[in-house]
């Protein structure tokens, strides 16, 4: 199932998209390699932001343990919207 422009920001790994695999340890497939962090800050002088924007995680009872497991220190933000702005932006 591909969304477009959600493909690039919702890895859907902690739902089981990956084929069930949703170990804290194989999470990093999800996200870029240093040197393509690197290459983006120094030689193309972008800023290289790195977030996971899935809402199937909320609705797997499983995704906030192994969230935690996986990035202790990350930061959680839920942003509600009013269901037909959602649709819109669709």
């Amino acid at each position: 199932w591909i969304v477009p422009l959600a493909s690039d920001k919702e890895s859907f790994y902690f739902a089981g998209h990956y084929f069930g695999i949703v170990h804290p340890f194989a999470y990093r497939m999800c996200f870029p390699l240093k040197i393509t962090m690197w290459f983006r800050r120094r030689i193309l002088c972008q800023a290289a932001p790195v977030f996971d924007a899935c809402a199937s995680h909320l609705n797997a009872p499983w995704a906030a343990t192994l969230m935690r497991e996986a990035c202790p220190d990350a930061a959680l933000a839920v942003v509600l919207r009013r269901p037909e702005e959602q649709n819109i932006s669709w």
